[in-house]
C-alpha cells in the first residue's frame, strides 16, 4: 500500500514491514515506542499500524483542537462499533449513541446516579463484612479472605501505599465526614450511608478530511479514513513539564495550600487546559465517569471506616503498570501490593 505524501501532513513514519508497518513494536511497549517517535519527528507524527495510518499528537497545549472537534469530522462511533464486533461479536442496530445518551443521563447523573450509589454502597458493606463480622475471632490480621476483591480495587490503586502509611490521618478525615452527617460506626450496627453529597468531601478516532492546528500555528491536513489517536498517559500525566516526578504519589498533587482544588499547571510557561484525562475528553468522554469515581471512593472509604490495615513490607514500592494494557481501561500493576488488615475496635 501506498501513501502519497502532503507536505501539509504529519511526518509518516511506516516502519520497516510493508502495510504492517510497525504493528509488531507498537503493543509492546507503547509508551516507550511513543517517547522514540516523538524525538524523531516531533509533537505530532503519523503511524502505520497494519494498513491504517494514524496520526499521534503529543503537544498537551494542542489537545483543545482535537478534543473540541465536531462529530461531523471527529467521529469516533465507527471505531467503537468495530471494536465491539470484534471483541463480543456484537453487530450495531445503528441507534446504541442515542439509547447510551439517554440511559446515562438517567442512571449515571443526579437522581439515578443516587440511587445506584446507594445500591452499590450497600452491596459492597455486605461484600466486605459477610465473613468478618460473624468470626469468632475478629482481632487477628488477615491477609487473603478478600484476595479477589483487594486485587481488583484495592491493589491496582497507584495510592495505596500512601493509604497504608498514613492510615491514622486519613481515617480522622474519614471519620470526620461520618460525624458531620451525624452517623457512628457500632460494633453490630447499622450499616453506614454516604450520599454522593459525602463522597464529593473525600481513544482512536475516524476523521474526514480537516485540519488540525497546533498551539504554535502549525496546521497539519489530517485526510478521510486516517485515524488518530490520544493517548494522555505520555502527553500529560507523566509528563515532568507539567506534573513533577510523575511516578511519585504525591497526595496533594491536584490540591492548592488552602486545600482547594488545583487547576493551574503548565508546560513552558503556558497554562495547560487538559492536565489530566482519566475518562478521556469531548465527545468520547466516558459516561460513567461519575459512578466510576463513586465507587472508588467508597471502597476506599469503607476500608478506612471498618478495617485497621498495613502493608506486610514497609518498604514496598509502587509497582510499575502492565504496558500491555494501555489504551484499554485502567492500568494495572505487574505484581499485587502485600497487605494485611484487621476489623476495627467500635463501640459496642
Amino acid at each position: 500500500m501506498s501513501k502519497g505524501r502532503s507536505k501539509r501532513e504529519p511526518p509518516l513514519d511506516k516502519g520497516l514491514i510493508p502495510w504492517l508497518g510497525h504493528v509488531l513494536e507498537f503493543p509492546k511497549d507503547t509508551i516507550k515506542f511513543l517517547e522514540r517517535m516523538k524525538k524523531k519527528h516531533g509533537d505530532v507524527l503519523m503511524v502505520q499500524l497494519g494498513g491504517f495510518y494514524i496520526t499521534f499528537p503529543q503537544d498537551p497545549l494542542s489537545l483543545g483542537a482535537f478534543v473540541k472537534e465536531t462529530p461531523e469530522k471527529l467521529d469516533f462511533n465507527l471505531f467503537a462499533r468495530n471494536l465491539v464486533q470484534q471483541l463480543f461479536g456484537y453487530r450495531s442496530i445503528g441507534n446504541e449513541k442515542q439509547i447510551l445518551m439517554t440511559t446515562s443521563h438517567k442512571h449515571l447523573r443526579g437522581a439515578g446516579l443516587e440511587v445506584l450509589t446507594r445500591a452499590m454502597m450497600c452491596n459492597l458493606q455486605n461484600v466486605m463484612l459477610q465473613n468478618i463480622v460473624s468470626s469468632a475471632d475478629q482481632t487477628n490480621w488477615v491477609e487473603d479472605r478478600y484476595s479477589c476483591t483487594a486485587r481488583i480495587l484495592f491493589s491496582g490503586l497507584a495510592t495505596y501505599p500512601f493509604l497504608a502509611m498514613h492510615h491514622t490521618t486519613v481515617k480522622e478525615e474519614v471519620n470526620k465526614v461520618l460525624k458531620e452527617s451525624g452517623q457512628e460506626v457500632l460494633h453490630g450496627g447499622p450499616l453506614i450511608h454516604l450520599t454522593c453529597d459525602m463522597l464529593t468531601k473525600t481513544p482512536i478516532l475516524d476523521r474526514a478530511d480537516m485540519t488540525f492546528e497546533m498551539a504554535d500555528g502549525c496546521e497539519y491536513h489530517i485526510r478521510k479514513g486516517d485515524r488518530m489517536a490520544v493517548f494522555p498517559y505520555s502527553a500529560f500525566h507523566t509528563n515532568p513539564e507539567i506534573h513533577p516526578d510523575p511516578h511519585s504519589i504525591k497526595y496533594d498533587c491536584f490540591l492548592n495550600p488552602d486545600g482547594s482544588k488545583k487547576t493551574d499547571f503548565y508546560k513552558a510557561g503556558t497554562k495547560v487546559k487538559y492536565y489530566n484525562m482519566p475518562f478521556g475528553a469531548g465527545v468520547s468522554m466516558y459516561p460513567g465517569r461519575f459512578f466510576a469515581n463513586n465507587e472508588l471512593k467508597q471502597f476506599v472509604f469503607l476500608m478506612l471506616v471498618y478495617f485497621e490495615f498495613e502493608l506486610k513490607n514497609p518498604d514496598e514500592k509502587i509497582p510499575d503498570t502492565d504496558v500491555n494494557r494501555l489504551g484499554f481501561g485502567a492500568l494495572h500493576p505487574i505484581r499485587d501490593i502485600q497487605f494485611q488488615y484487621r476489623l476495627s475496635n467500635f463501640p459496642k
